[in-house]
């Protein structure tokens, strides 16, 4: 499930989705005046190769001054510097040549193109607001921040200090930031991210982490070599670096389930809380309120389950219930699937297995959700011996509708596992 916030409020509750939406509008507001800041800079650039061409050069000669390289170079960027000066781009951007205090720590919000801000944007509006759920809502904000000011900083020094020369185009820190989330998706996300497939039809297309992390390679070399040339292939270096850093650090993530609570934990007892939930739920359910009561329920169960050692007999009881569902409440199979994953790992197996198996029977569940739940089901009923046989049929269905990707080659080898 991609852990996008449902409606307006709880988007704009999300750090993350305001600090892109900043980012997004920045760009749009400068969009215009910085393609001319840049334009204005490049005409400074022929004016002064006119202007050596035509005179200046002999004017050295004559006062026995040899125009070499060199000597072009430093009345160069004297000439350049002026512009500068009086550029506000070129006073916030960061670009090594001329890069000032500001510049390092504004460098986040002014992306030196769109194909740069909309790669960013990619990751971070998938990897920021999964962090957001799974570990907290501050954290994932601060740390793009502090890495965007951390990559300014080793830029600069990388450019400027080791290779000594002087990329021309602006740096984004944002980007480093957003490898660091790539490297932490590739090494702890335990589930496939899904993409939606807007021009196939409307439905989900799932990745493994590590083939997202590919994707994300192919299209970084791409921009920073060959969209942004200027900065010679060094921000791509150093974003591969920054992957290596996202997958070192993702152990030392301490991923929580998220409470969906609407009363502060402090003032109400958690426990008796989430009981209030489930028996309003039942009692909607007895009026035949099925949509209220499904809404009662699916909290009371998302705040037992947030617990790292819930009560196995709450659990139970209510699992039990929804799945004789005389009620007949209206489960969806996203649901089922999110219940069973957090159940296997709370180490409830058996349950686990039911809700898993219950989301690839429910009717209508598309098979970008019905496949993994098979799979993943059939692996907890061989970890814990559980008839896996029972299975067979389900994994040769999962086969049978794609036997070349991740998951249909994991049921074929189920298969081979239960003979």
């Amino acid at each position: 499930m991609i852990p996008l916030p449902q409606g307006p409020i709880k988007w704009l509750a999300s750090p993350m989705v305001v600090l892109l939406s900043i980012l997004v509008l920045v760009q749009l507001a400068t969009f215009v005046p910085a393609i001319y800041a840049q334009k204005n800079y490049q005409a400074e650039i022929q004016k002064f190769k006119v202007l050596w061409n035509t005179g200046r050069s002999m004017i050295l000669s004559k006062q026995g001054v040899d125009p070499n390289k060199a000597e072009e170079e430093i009345r160069r960027q004297a000439h350049l510097k002026e512009y500068v000066g009086k550029s506000f781009f070129y006073n916030v951007w960061l670009v090594p040549m001329w890069a000032g205090p500001l510049a390092f720590f504004a460098n986040w919000l002014l992306s030196p193109g769109w194909i740069s801000l909309l790669l960013s944007l990619w990751v971070l509006l998938y990897a920021g607001l999964w962090l957001e759920k799974s570990w907290s809502r501050q954290k994932p904000f601060a740390g793009v921040i502090a890495l965007s000011v951390m990559g300014s900083f080793l830029y600069y020094l990388w450019v400027t200090v080791l290779w000594d020369v002087h990329a021309e185009i602006p740096y984004c820190g944002v980007g480093l930031a957003s490898a660091v989330a790539v490297g932490i998706l590739a090494h702890i996300h335990r589930d496939p991210i899904p993409f939606q497939g807007w021009w196939l039809k409307p439905r989900q297309i799932q990745v493994h982490p590590l083939i997202f992390a590919g994707i994300w390679i192919v299209l970084d070399f791409v921009v920073q070599v060959f969209v942004n040339p200027l900065n010679y292939g060094w921000v791509f270096v150093l974003d591969l670096g920054a992957l290596g850093l996202g997958w070192a650090l993702a152990p030392k993530i301490p991923l929580l389930a998220p409470v969906k609570a609407t009363i502060p934990l402090r003032t109400m007892d958690p426990l008796q809380q989430t009981r209030k939930y489930l028996q309003e739920g039942w009692r909607l359910a007895e009026l035949l309120e099925l949509d209220a009561a499904l809404g009662q329920i699916e909290r009371g169960m998302q705040g037992l389950l947030a617990y790292s050692k819930p009560d196995p007999q709450m659990v139970e009881g209510v699992l039990e219930k929804l799945l004789n569902n005389n009620y007949c409440l209206p489960v969806g199979p996203e649901l089922w699937y999110q219940w069973g994953v957090r159940m296997s790992e709370l180490g409830f197996f058996k349950s686990a297995i039911a809700c898993l198996e219950k989301c690839a029977q429910t009717p209508g569940t598309p098979s970008s959700l019905a496949r993994p739940a098979v799979v993943q089901a059939t692996e907890l009923r061989i970890q814990t011996s559980n008839n896996p046989g029972v299975a067979r049929p389900w994994l040769e269905r999962v086969v049978k509708s794609g036997a070349d990707d991740l998951i249909g080659r994991r049921a074929a080898k189920l298969l081979t596992t239960i003979q």
